[in-house]
């Protein structure tokens, strides 16, 4: 039976699930992933093949099997179908009216720029972030239509969650996105640089000029950023 959304609201702390608990290629842990990634060129679909059996592997365990029941919620189905009429603030509230939280020591994926200062130690998110379980589609997300090429710089974001009130919402493996193994977070928490490595100096990203119709190319570094959100 699905769990309808008026009754969550008890707090449910999903269990941990690691991608790499058994490793691929030699990756064993998520900063691997990402430098894995970022080395290895377009031909990605054996690292997605695998991150994608183990994550549904582990989400069979009791309560990612209870969220997946949780009734159907327009503001998330929105957020992920049409971003740009999304009602951030809704989608916010409801994920936060769900009370699903992460166990701590869960490693989650991001792609783009979090904090353009790139002097600055920590970043509170003024809306909900997407992740992912995979790192070679935070890497898509964060070239998706030059978005690496007018932020001057590419950043693949490992993100460990420690805090354990943080509230989240992961999005069915049923949908039609659900190859992106998308999590959301909620807004407001902050999230602390604990390293950023340039792993490539020199990474090619495109963008699209619709005034020529043509290509633009150039190269940016390629950073690994961890973050921890405590």
């Amino acid at each position: 039976m699905a769990i309808s959304f008026s009754q969550k609201e008890e707090k449910m702390v999903l269990e941990l699930i690691d991608v790499f608990a058994n490793p691929y290629n030699g990756v064993t842990n998520h900063v691997g992933g990402a430098n894995y990634v970022l080395m290895s060129g377009a031909n990605l679909s054996g690292i997605n093949i695998h991150t994608t059996k183990e994550m549904q592997k582990q989400r069979m365990q009791p309560n990612w099997v209870a969220v997946a029941s949780i009734g159907k919620i327009q503001s998330l189905e929105t957020y992920q179908k049409n971003y740009g009429k999304c009602n951030k603030a809704l989608v916010d509230a409801d994920i936060k009216k769900l009370n699903i939280t992460m166990t701590p020591n869960q490693f989650l994926y991001h792609g783009g720029v979090l904090n353009v200062n790139n002097t600055a130690n920590s970043v509170v998110l003024t809306a909900p972030l997407s992740t992912t379980f995979h790192p070679d589609v935070a890497l898509n997300e964060a070239t998706y239509r030059g978005k690496a090429f007018r932020s001057n710089a590419l950043h693949l974001n490992v993100i460990k969650v420690i805090n354990p009130n943080v509230k989240v919402y992961p999005f069915r493996l049923d949908l039609k996105m659900s190859h992106e193994g998308e999590v959301l977070l909620e807004a407001g928490i902050t999230l602390n640089k604990i390293n950023d490595t340039i792993v490539n100096p020199n990474y090619v990203v495109t963008d699209y000029d619709l005034n020529t119709y043509s290509e633009l190319r150039k190269n940016v570094a390629a950073h690994i950023v961890e973050w921890e959100i405590v």
